[in-house]
């Protein structure tokens, strides 16, 4: 009964997120204005972001959506942040491409532009 449970709970959860993601990309091609992008963490010093798929303006770059982050976060200054793409975990995206310039070359199959907010030793 458990499984059963459970498996009716997956199923609604991947219903709720595949209306929430078909309502994000109306706007999305509605507007044109700007990318949606899911932002996780690795780290566990860094609160989880993963619940919010964001709409962030496609004319801003990468050092904005930190100092985004950061504030929402409540992160100190003195916490160095960097953004790095699902592809490549190994090195910081540079902070002065445009998210446009990102979310063109690394947005996933589904649309969405997958970035891990990570802190830098």
């Amino acid at each position: 009964m458990e499984t059963l449970t459970k498996s009716h709970a997956e199923a609604e959860k991947l219903k709720y997120d595949l209306d929430t993601k078909k309502k994000i990309f109306e706007k999305v091609i509605k507007y044109q204005l700007k990318i949606p992008l899911i932002i996780y963490t690795i780290n566990k010093n860094i609160p989880d972001l993963t619940q919010v798929i964001y709409l962030i303006s496609k004319w801003i770059d990468v050092d904005k959506l930190i100092d985004l982050l950061r504030n929402k976060l409540e992160a100190p200054t003195e916490k160095s942040l960097c953004l790095k793409t699902e592809g490549s975990l190994d090195g910081c995206v540079v902070g002065d491409i445009l998210i446009e310039e990102l979310y063109e070359y690394e947005r996933n199959g589904d649309g969405i532009l997958y970035l891990v907010l990570d802190e830098i030793s």
